[in-house]
């Protein structure tokens, strides 16, 4: 009985370490790749963001700029029908839209290239 015991803990130890090892050994082969892809993809996606967003928000600035040249009485009326508030949600969806296209472009960019993607 103590042969037998002897045994399965030697098949099982060979086992478990195999796997760990492959499993250890793979994950330092691909986690280069997958550091560098995700931190270009994530530099992309910011600077589109930052560039866009900077864009957006002084148009932003020049719509309610042009409020201010409204009369009163319409002026408190688009308060009431909180059109300000519709406009600034409608520039916040644009500048989402175009983060999120830039990252998706971004990432065709890097993964369907045939060689690396170097600056």
């Amino acid at each position: 009985m103590g042969l037998l015991l002897r045994a399965l803990y030697v098949l099982l130890k060979g086992f478990i370490f195999s796997f760990w090892t492959k499993l250890w050994s793979f994950l330092l082969f691909a986690m280069p790749w997958v550091v560098r892809n995700v931190l270009i993809l994530l530099g992309i996606g910011f600077l589109s963001y930052s560039a866009f967003d900077f864009a957006i928000d002084k148009f932003e600035q020049y719509i309610f700029g042009k409020f201010d040249g409204l009369i009163p009485d319409l002026l408190k009326i688009m308060i009431i029908l909180k059109l300000d508030v519709g406009i600034a949600i409608i520039f916040a969806a644009m500048s989402l839209a175009i983060s999120i296209k830039s990252v998706a472009f971004g990432s065709k960019l890097i993964f369907k290239s045939k060689g690396t993607f170097e600056a």
